[in-house]
């Protein structure tokens, strides 16, 4: 069964094409797609929940800026739509669709460790009006905070990639660490 067909505005894929761009694009986006079931009832929901969650990204945007403002791009287009649509970015969205959302797009974390660095890699660019040493402080703030919880992937049958996305981001804490 395949993935339920969503139009999505050029506009907004036009956005992830943007130079500042180097993680946060369309093979991220692709990326996330890749891991929907076709079978999910609520595929269709991931799949404009995918697209629109980083649609505007400024990575020197004050903290919940860009959150905000892909958001409000998501209302207009669910305004300019004749059909309802399900809105995945609200408080009172099923908890299990967004633990889903939420293990798709931190995936990155348990990949490969030579996908993780490339990861680490393209980040650091997005990331380049930072001096090395500002952005090894801020990156090695986020790992640790990451490490504190629990888990990094909520659902149950992502439950082995905690050990792997754990394992890579204290090999990235470990680097950054010495740097510091």
């Amino acid at each position: 069964m395949a993935l339920s067909p969503v139009r999505i505005p050029d506009n907004i894929v036009k956005l992830y094409q943007d130079p500042q761009r180097h993680y946060h694009t369309l093979d991220h986006i692709n990326h996330m797609l890749s891991l929907i079931p076709t079978d999910h009832p609520n595929a269709r929901e991931l799949i404009y929940a995918t697209w629109f969650h980083d649609c505007v990204y400024g990575p020197q945007a004050k903290h919940g800026v860009n959150e905000t403002e892909s958001i409000q791009q998501w209302e207009k287009y669910v305004e300019e739509q004749k059909e309802e649509l399900y809105d995945v970015f609200r408080n009172e969205t099923n908890i299990l669709l967004v633990q889903r959302f939420l293990d798709m797009d931190m995936d990155i974390l348990a990949s490969q460790r030579n996908d993780y660095l490339e990861y680490t890699r393209k980040l650091r660019q997005e990331y380049a009006y930072f001096s090395d040493k500002a952005f090894r402080k801020g990156r090695a703030e986020f790992l640790r905070g990451e490490l504190k919880k629990n888990r990094v992937f909520y659902l149950d049958e992502n439950h082995g990639k905690n050990k792997i996305a754990r394992e890579n981001m204290r090999a990235e804490l470990a680097m950054l660490e010495e740097c510091l």
